[in-house]
């Protein structure tokens, strides 16, 4: 009987390290599957993400928004005087995604996971609405673009733009500013929004924001 009993303690106490090393591994965060661009300020960025810890989401005919709690604690961050900016209807072509509004980083204004359907906006302390509407249409551009988008399509606006349509996408986390599919995520921002463009070649001339209308006439949108 005592040694059964010593059995069963040593059993016990080696389960409870390893749940104690379990613990204090924890969770790495999701590592996103390979982010086909994102808007950043041109440092390089990391292509691991932590979870957010975020209000209840609301459903946006389709598409979901999320706001993390600090960004409202702490700033009572408004995420519709956000959306109210873009001047598109996307939610309903995004089902399934979900946009989150996150606290600041240094290194990134925003970024898509079009393998997670998940896009992530980055909001700093000096940032307007207009400011993070500009990185939210250029964002919502990539999942677009991932989703609806063909090589015919692409070819269509790197010959308006004079762009190398071989060279479409970035590695995750770069500067996509000057690559096929950041010119044209960045050209829909100017389009929906109206703001200042950072690509390369400028903003587009009046061809190719009918161009842009044109390519972002989809199928289930309005109109």
């Amino acid at each position: 009987m005592d040694l059964l009993l010593r059995r069963w303690l040593v059993r016990t106490v080696l389960l409870g390290a390893l749940l104690s090393l379990a613990a204090l591994v924890g969770d790495p965060g999701a590592v996103p599957s390979g982010a086909p661009a994102s808007r950043s300020d041109g440092l390089s960025a990391s292509g691991a993400t932590a979870a957010v810890d975020a209000v209840p989401a609301v459903v946006q005919d389709g598409a979901t928004i999320d706001v993390e709690r600090s960004l409202v604690a702490e700033r009572a961050f408004d995420a519709d005087a956000v959306l109210d900016l873009v001047d598109y209807e996307w939610e309903e072509l995004l089902p399934g995604w979900t946009v989150t509004f996150s606290a600041g980083r240094d290194d990134l204004l925003g970024g898509t996971w079009s393998g997670e359907r998940r896009v992530e906006i980055y909001v700093r302390d000096a940032h307007e609405p207009a400011d993070l509407a500009m990185t939210l249409a250029h964002e919502v551009a990539h999942a677009l673009d991932a989703v609806y988008f063909d090589d015919a399509d692409r070819a269509r606006w790197s010959v308006a733009r004079g762009i190398d349509e071989s060279e479409w996408w970035v590695d995750g986390g770069g500067n996509d500013f000057a690559a096929g599919s950041g010119d044209l995520a960045e050209s829909f921002a100017v389009w929906t929004v109206g703001g200042p463009s950072y690509a390369a070649l400028g903003p587009p001339d009046d061809g190719e924001l009918a161009l842009l209308e044109d390519l972002f006439t989809l199928p289930t949108a309005d109109g």
